[in-house]
């Protein structure tokens, strides 16, 4: 019989929070700069202040004010400084517009309401008319505009039933009424497939255990520039939390295995689980320090930098960890009946997962996978004909779940291998 091997609960969570930014006039300048022009449209620098309920200026250092094109998916993002203040460069203000508050460590906090025409909704949605935004007043799971002026009200106006201002979240199976709406009505407008700079954004959670008893978590970010679009680099804007001590496994210049703090970038040069080199698909596989783990409803950001190293400005597009647990995963092999199994629930109380049985040799070369097993059926027994199960072989169970974009699961965990 093969070894049974499990993995203690872990929770994940995340949410979202944005500033504005002060006034500055929109740059021209480089090739690089007027091909992101180009494609983004004619653009300013948009300057504003955010301050607490009570008007205190400066209580939000730290957080990130972001705003975020209808439709697109594209954002803007700023750092509010001690003063309050931000500035948000290159905001396309043809285009409609809202807003999001995410804290400083990265958690989605407010989105923009304000009082719609009939009564029971709210509105989230504007044009900019001016390069200085309203004051805005953060309020916990909303942030509202001091006044109107330079903003022009767009549709829609969404139904808001709680009380609290807030839009109705779409997504009900997720809503926690403790403190999630502000993040599930962000989730509603975010993007992992677009129509301009990008074509989709891919965050893969691996979590393999190991036959020691520990476990190697990573993140994997992968993402496709479309063609024509020339960004002077990619990279990834996350919690401080999550990122700080991340490594990728590289080689060195004598092309042995090395291991390299992460500094945030993502290459196209077919060695970071990108591809081929040079296809516009940017990646990299990021191991994460022991206590890095993404929780619910944290943000980052996949960034496309324009105009110069020296000072550039980048086209944001968010991403947000949804409310998963990942709990126990356990995986046994039967030698008279040829049978594997799984027990425990390693998503949670989600059970819309699959999982697979892989077959490594002696020499540690994958030999076969099986297909994806629904999680209701939680035996599998391969035929003779279909695998040879030396017993001189071992075997691994892995569990996927939720794929956004086709054939890149959001969250995979591993069993450590076990003997035939």
């Amino acid at each position: 019989m093969g070894e049974k091997k499990s993995r203690k609960p872990v929770v994940l969570s995340v949410f979202f929070i944005l500033a504005c930014c002060l006034t500055s006039c929109a740059k021209s300048g480089s090739s690089n700069d007027e091909l992101g022009n180009q494609i983004v449209g004619a653009s300013s620098d948009i300057s504003g202040a955010v301050m607490s309920r009570s008007g205190g200026l400066g209580e939000l250092k730290g957080w990130l004010v972001m705003m975020l094109e209808q439709g697109t998916g594209i954002a803007r993002v700023a750092e509010v400084d001690s003063a309050g203040l931000f500035t948000l460069k290159h905001v396309t203000t043809s285009r409609v517009q809202t807003i999001d508050l995410i804290s400083s460590d990265s958690i989605a906090s407010s989105v923009t309401s304000y009082p719609g025409s009939q009564s029971n909704t709210v509105g989230q949605y504007f044009k900019l008319t001016r390069t200085r935004l309203p004051v805005l007043v953060y309020k916990g799971p909303i942030v509202s505009l001091q006044d109107t002026v330079g903003v022009e009200k767009q549709p829609p106006e969404l139904p808001s039933s709680g009380g609290d201002e807030l839009p109705d979240a779409s997504q009900a199976s997720f809503v926690d009424l403790a403190g999630r709406r502000a993040a599930e009505v962000m989730s509603d407008t975010f993007k992992v497939t677009f129509s301009e700079l990008l074509e989709y954004i891919v965050v893969q959670l691996d979590i393999a255990e190991q036959t020691d008893g520990s476990s190697k978590t990573t993140l994997r970010f992968l993402t496709k520039v479309r063609e024509g679009v020339s960004p002077l680099y990619v990279q990834v804007r996350g919690p401080v939390s999550m990122l700080t001590g991340a490594t990728v496994e590289t080689s060195d210049s004598s092309g042995n295995p090395t291991t390299i703090a992460f500094d945030k970038r993502l290459v196209d040069d077919g060695s970071g689980e990108d591809s081929i080199g040079g296809d516009g698909i940017y990646g990299r596989r990021v191991t994460l320090p022991t206590k890095g783990l993404p929780i619910a409803d944290q943000v980052l950001f996949f960034q496309l930098a324009f105009d110069s190293v020296e000072n550039p400005w980048y086209a944001e597009f968010p991403y947000l960890f949804p409310n998963i647990t990942i709990d126990q995963l356990t995986a046994t092999y039967k030698k008279e009946s040829r049978t594997f199994s799984i027990d425990g629930t390693p998503f949670g109380s989600n059970e819309d997962y699959t999982w697979a049985v892989s077959i490594y040799n002696t020499s540690n070369q994958l030999l076969f996978r099986s297909s994806q097993i629904p999680a209701s059926t939680k035996s599998w027994t391969p035929s003779e004909q279909e695998v040879t199960l030396d017993p001189t072989y071992s075997y691994e169970v892995v569990a996927e779940l939720m794929e956004k974009v086709p054939e890149f699961p959001a969250y995979v965990i591993h069993t450590a291998r076990g003997a035939l």
